[in-house]
C-alpha cells in the first residue's frame, strides 16, 4: 500500500486530501479523502477507483459532504 498527503497550494482554493493506493491479483484501489472550500462551502469527499490490472477504470464511488446538507453520492459501475 502508498499512501500519500496532498494540499493544493495555489492561492485560489484550499484542498488537501488523504490517498492510499492498493493492489491486490487483477485489481488496483484507489482510496481517498479530500477536504476542500467548494465555492467557499466547506465540503468533505470521500472517494474511492476501482481498476483492472491494465489501469482501466471498472468502478467510481464518491461521496460528498457539506455542512448545508447538500450531500451527494455518485456511484459508477
Amino acid at each position: 500500500m502508498k499512501t500519500i498527503i496532498w494540499q493544493n497550494k495555489d492561492g485560489s482554493d484550499y484542498s488537501i486530501e488523504y490517498f492510499n493506493l492498493t493492489s491486490e491479483l487483477d485489481v488496483h484501489i484507489l482510496r481517498g479523502t479530500v477536504i476542500l472550500l467548494l465555492e467557499q462551502t466547506p465540503t468533505l469527499a470521500i472517494y474511492e477507483i476501482k481498476c483492472d490490472k491494465y489501469w482501466k477504470t471498472r468502478s467510481v464511488k464518491i461521496s460528498q459532504q457539506t455542512p448545508h446538507g447538500k450531500d451527494m453520492n455518485i456511484d459508477l459501475t
